[in-house]
């Protein structure tokens, strides 16, 4: 049975959510929501979600924030569904079933919060190197493998934890350089995790590239996509190098070699916990088999 939509214009009974995102009253978004709802009032279909009555006497608001401070500052009707389950923030999900808020939200969220400092690590560098959240967050992914293998999951539910920066400030120097240097693209995400897979490979060591970059800059032309700037890290690399080295092969065998680590790792997770494994297929079907204990 589907909860029934409730109103009411008694702001005094909700509260918000300890971890909700700050509400930007001058964004367009917000303008937007705001010209709508002093104009047809607040649709049935679009109704807040909060949970029951807690001991103060209040329902907590998961989702709606936005919604709620237009009615509360224009004495509109509030409408509300109650999650009698309470499902938690973290794991909430839109029609479609995907995560309501972004992985940025998230750490803005968990930064207002204020209880895990690994947060304020990562924001930091974001506002240091100029890099943007997403792909600062992608950085430190690769350098803290062994850290957690859902860092989606982590950073949501407010666990995230970094213990090693080596990479990431090995990427970011990188950046630096190049926006020292003029070069338009250097925070671009696409140039940015191209430097990622070069320098996770061990074959082409920071400083070494740092000191090509900077003889090359002016064969350093935009790109699109990660692949073309890969290309150009290694015109550049390669640059009165002898003999060349093929940063593409590299960087796929490295990434190739990772997928099978963590499969592997996967596998291993499930014969212990007397799972069945996923059967695998491919490239990856010997070294499965052989974590199985049978012939691929």
């Amino acid at each position: 049975m589907l909860p029934r939509v409730q109103q009411t214009t008694n702001y005094d009974l909700f509260k918000d959510h300890t971890i909700n995102r700050d509400i930007q009253v001058k964004t367009p978004k917000y303008l937007e929501l705001e010209a709508s709802m002093l104009k047809t009032g607040w649709w049935d279909s679009k109704a807040a979600v909060v949970y029951p009555l807690d001991r103060s006497g209040k329902h907590t608001i998961v989702e709606g924030h936005n919604r709620f401070n237009v009615a509360k500052e224009h004495k509109l009707v509030v409408k509300y569904l109650i999650d009698e389950q309470r499902i938690p923030l973290p794991e909430r999900e839109d029609s479609g079933g995907r995560p309501i808020w972004s992985l940025a939200d998230w750490v803005a969220s968990h930064l207002k919060d204020g209880k895990n400092p690994n947060y304020q690590i990562l924001n930091d560098f974001k506002n240091r190197t100029g890099i943007p959240i997403s792909t600062s967050i992608a950085l430190f992914m690769v350098g803290n493998k062994g850290e957690t293998s859902d860092w989606g999951r982590d950073i949501r539910r407010g666990t995230l934890r970094i213990s090693d920066t080596t990479h990431s400030e090995a990427v970011a120097e990188i950046v630096r350089v190049c926006t020292m240097n003029s070069i338009p693209y250097a925070r671009r995400s696409g140039f940015i995790r191209a430097v990622s897979q070069v320098i996770r490979t061990g074959i082409a060591p920071k400083d070494a590239l740092i000191k090509k970059i900077e003889m090359c800059v002016n064969i350093m032309k935009k790109k699109r996509a990660v692949t073309d700037y890969l290309s150009v890290l290694n015109e550049v690399y390669n640059y009165r190098q002898f003999p060349r080295i093929d940063l593409a092969t590299e960087v796929r065998n490295s990434i190739i070699a990772e997928k099978r680590r963590l499969m592997e790792k996967n596998i291993a997770e499930q014969i212990k916990a007397g799972t069945r494994p996923v059967r695998v297929h491919g490239k990856f079907a010997k070294s499965a088999a052989r974590l199985e204990g049978r012939t691929p």
